[in-house]
């Protein structure tokens, strides 16, 4: 029974690994196909080659933190999202009770007014 053995990338170079001996299923001696690396030479047992248990403790962690972060950092972009929102809110409104903008102005007319007038006060 000659069963395919799926091989990991070089832990070193992340190159492709290949079996010395494919045709061979009784000798699982892996190298990697990358002769610029040093494990190109040194032909390893291929259940040695596969088992990195730092890297899978590491993967875990890193999908652990990710789910953590994203749930946490979303919320934290909401937030200052809608604090934000409301800043300009009371700006557009003071704005408005002082007769710089029109009640009939939109957020964006607004905001291209207040570019160009920082490019006109820039350009002084």
């Amino acid at each position: 029974m000659n069963k395919e053995i799926e091989l990991k990338p070089c832990p070193f170079c992340g190159a492709n690994a290949k079996l010395c001996h494919p045709n061979t299923p009784e000798i699982k001696l892996v190298v990697c196909e990358n002769w610029d690396c040093n494990l190109a030479n040194c032909h390893t047992h291929t259940d040695v080659w596969n088992t990195r248990p730092i890297e899978t403790q590491l993967q875990a962690e890193n999908t652990r933190l990710q789910a953590r972060l994203g749930t946490s950092y979303t919320g934290h972009l909401e937030k200052e999202n809608s604090r934000l929102r409301g800043a300009l809110e009371k700006i557009v409104d003071k704005a408005k009770k002082c007769g710089a903008i029109s009640t009939n102005n939109s957020l964006i007319e607004i905001g291209k007014t207040a570019l160009q007038h920082n490019e006109e006060q820039d350009g002084m």
